[in-house]
């Protein structure tokens, strides 16, 4: 569902070329959120072996799709590949290189402590995808972390070398935009908390230390009070204490 121009302009690209892309269009007609979009994308495009998202502004290198998929051919075991990735922030002028090959040995400790932002450069086995259910559709923001971690939990993550995948973000806010739906979501650290929630029972003394994943955890839900404070969400704030209580006894505890 777009608001602007973007739909009429990508037809006209694709009319002007009828035999180079190869391309199955789908348009919602109301705004249905990242989640169910991309749900509907994957059940409209049909049957394949693999599936990808790129996110608005990214930019694929031109070999990605080649290069990640002759990476998942070759190695059975993976749930997904992800490239490197070159974060450019349009509002500071700030470029940043991530080395992702960390994924490769420890992808759930890495996604569940850091950083699940991956999406666009990421390719995903299909058959994986959908025995996960997919994007979790109960959660209003985070379905990508609320994805990756179930994935991570099933099998091995592998990582594609070469050219990295160009994130090009906050090109909304240099004109006044938001760049990203999560960023006009109330409580995000509260949904995100909860998604990690699901899993740190089964991460913790098993992909890191427990005293360590309870520590993470209270910190987390400290974060979350202090938005429910300044949305004077005071029904949300008094669960953000209760968790942090819990994961407060469970650090004492160990």
């Amino acid at each position: 569902y777009s608001t602007d121009s973007t739909m009429d302009f990508a037809q006209i690209q694709l009319s002007g070329h009828p035999n180079y892309f190869r391309i199955k269009w789908t348009r919602n007609r109301k705004e249905r959120g990242i989640g169910q979009s991309r749900m509907q994308g994957a059940e409209d495009g049909g049957p394949s072996r693999y599936i990808a998202f790129l996110d608005s502004d990214d930019l694929w290198a031109t070999d990605f799709l080649d290069r990640s998929v002759a990476h998942m051919d070759s190695k059975s075991e993976w749930v997904a590949t992800t490239s490197d990735r070159l974060r450019e922030d349009f509002s500071t002028g700030e470029i940043f290189y991530r080395d992702f090959s960390i994924l490769n040995p420890s992808a759930r400790n890495w996604l569940f402590t850091k950083d699940a932002a991956i999406s666009s450069c990421t390719l995903i086995r299909r058959k994986d995808f959908d025995s996960v259910g997919g994007f979790d559709l109960s959660v209003p923001a985070g379905e990508d972390l609320q994805l990756f971690l179930s994935l991570a939990e099933s099998r091995q993550w592998g990582h594609v070398p070469g050219k990295p995948t160009h994130y090009r973000v906050n090109i909304g806010k240099t004109r006044g935009e938001s760049d990203s739906i999560s960023e006009t979501q109330l409580s995000r650290w509260l949904i995100w908390c909860g998604i990690w929630e699901k899993h740190a029972q089964s991460f913790s003394g098993v992909v890191m230390p427990a005293k360590e994943c309870a520590e993470l955890m209270a910190s987390r839900w400290h974060r979350a009070a202090r938005e429910c404070v300044s949305e004077n969400n005071l029904k949300a704030l008094a669960h953000c204490y209760r968790r942090i209580s819990y994961w407060n006894s469970m650090e004492r505890g160990i």
